[in-house]
């Protein structure tokens, strides 16, 4: 498979605002991990889209860019979505640095079916 691949998209995540941190870890952070991995191993990779969220920002004020992915020791949120999805961005900066072509994706929130507009969670 690795070797037909060129597009990566890396969209899954737990998205429970009250999920406990384990879950979080588990799937949003070394789920991105091994999506990243997998990615290495693509012989003809044009890019890695990462699909992560705006509240990556978590607490912090203003504007928000890729260089305050840096902010860690520094930054809070409001909960372990918000957290896991920042820790895991920051994967994906670091493997964007060692070389590997991504592309992250920061919406507000993604809405369901095209015609209807239903989504389960808002």
């Amino acid at each position: 498979l690795q070797s037909r691949v060129c597009e990566v998209y890396h969209l899954a995540a737990v998205y429970d605002l009250g999920m406990r941190r384990e879950l979080g870890m588990l799937v949003n952070v070394k789920g991105t991990q091994q999506v990243l991995e997998f990615a290495k191993g693509c012989a003809h990779l044009r890019c890695f889209h990462y699909v992560s969220t705006c509240y990556v920002s978590g607490r912090a004020v203003g504007d928000f860019s890729e260089e305050d992915l840096e902010l860690t020791p520094r930054q809070t949120f409001n909960n372990h979505y918000e957290e896991t999805k920042f820790l895991a961005e920051m994967e994906v900066a670091k493997w964007r640095a060692a070389g590997l072509p991504c592309t992250v994706y920061r919406p507000s929130i993604v809405v369901g079916d095209s015609v209807s507009g239903e989504t389960q969670k808002y």
